[in-house]
């Protein structure tokens, strides 16, 4: 707090120590300060009447100078209080003499001589000011803790409309709420002085069933919280069963197709083995028959009983049939499939309206032009809640 304070009382441009010379902190309109030799710096042109604010870019019109800003009496306030001010090192700031400055006006942050501080009390636009001595502000340091200003006008409240419930500044007072029901701020806070000890209770009521709420909304983003570690770790777990279930079906089907690959395969196989052995007899005798033609005699006669023997046994064996089909197919069952996936669980809330809506249909996948699709509500047990 005491950093931040600190910090507080620094020009963000210079990061000097406001004072009430070379760095008095000017307020701008948009509501940030500096000091007055940073916006001297800051001014376009000596003679242009503008300047930039380094926190927003806004432009400020600086019709009399920087010297005319109004000065942040609320932050010299708070170092007032922060630093009370010493009679030996403080001069008036009002009179041409620098006659050594005796008291300070609260609402102005001017620190006056006896002199002047005496007619400040008297001019008709500073009577209500606070003006008290250095000892008295050393003493009661709280005292330099000065009032909000208005944001309008930047200038002290001095007056409570009634009509508009607001406090009001003397140039809001002139130019907006001439003619309605105003009184001074002494006679406002002698009414609510009593009131507000019962807004304050009313608000420590508040404040209570603001905390009890609030822990309650708490309570409740660790229940939510934990139902959804709880609800996530169980949805992981049953995919994980489904997949080790889909994976076992999968090497179930396989092992059967397999096994009646295997079945089909043996008997073709037998049969392209004893066909392959009859081409090559009926080859070989074939050939001894071509050996045996030109030569003629016995050769002849053995060749022409050997092919007749080997036709005779052909004739005897069924040659035309393939012993087997290759009829071996996986049909996949997806309808089945995708009715099982849908049923294997629901998120479910427990209340009556949905948290969201599922939307189907081929309207989906238009890019470029207009389709329809079906909106379908169900319950968590999975009853139809509503179809558009």
């Amino acid at each position: 707090d005491l950093k931040m304070a600190a910090l507080s009382f620094t020009c963000t441009v210079c990061f000097e120590t406001f004072d009430d010379c070379l760095h008095c902190p000017r307020l701008l309109s948009c509501g940030h300060t500096f000091c007055s030799h940073c916006l001297q710096q800051l001014l376009a042109a000596p003679d242009s009447g503008e300047l930039c604010c380094p926190e927003d870019r806004r432009r400020e019109q600086v019709v009399h100078g920087v010297e005319g800003l109004p000065k942040n009496v609320f932050l010299l306030g708070q170092m007032a209080a922060a630093n009370p001010p010493s009679t030996h090192t403080q001069m008036c700031e009002l009179c041409e003499e620098q006659h050594a400055a005796e008291r300070r006006c609260l609402d102005c942050g001017e620190n006056m001589c006896a002199t002047l501080a005496h007619a400040h009390t008297l001019f008709k636009v500073s009577k209500a000011h606070r003006v008290v001595s250095f000892s008295e502000l050393e003493a009661n340091p709280h005292l330099a803790s000065l009032a909000p200003l208005c944001p309008t006008h930047t200038k002290p409240y001095l007056y409570y409309d009634k009509e508009c419930g607001r406090a009001v500044c003397g140039d809001c007072h002139a130019l907006h709420h001439v003619g309605h029901a105003c009184q001074s701020l002494a006679e406002a806070a002698a009414l609510f002085q009593g009131e507000v000890p019962l807004l304050l209770e009313e608000v420590e009521r508040w404040e209570h069933k603001l905390h009890s709420l609030k822990g309650r909304v708490n309570e409740t983003q660790d229940q939510l919280q934990s139902n959804y570690t709880r609800a996530e770790a169980k949805l992981r777990a049953t995919f994980e069963q489904l997949r080790a279930a889909l994976a076992y079906r999968e090497a179930t089907l396989l092992s059967d197709l397999a096994a009646h690959h295997k079945s089909k395969a043996f008997p073709l196989t037998e049969q392209s083995a004893h066909l392959h052995t009859r081409l090559s007899c009926l080859h070989t005798v074939a050939q001894q028959a071509r050996a045996a033609v030109p030569n003629g005699g016995a050769p002849v006669v053995v060749a022409a009983t050997e092919l007749k023997a080997a036709l005779g046994a052909l004739q005897q064996r069924s040659c035309e049939t393939v012993d087997g089909d290759a009829e071996l197919s996986f049909t996949p069952n997806h309808e089945d499939l995708r009715k099982g996936i849908e049923r294997v669980g629901a998120v479910d809330t427990h209340r009556t309206d949905a948290a969201a809506t599922t939307a189907t249909g081929p309207g989906l996948e238009a890019a470029d032009h207009n389709g329809r699709f079906t909106i379908c509500a169900r319950e968590a047990t999975g009853g139809q809640r509503g179809v558009g």
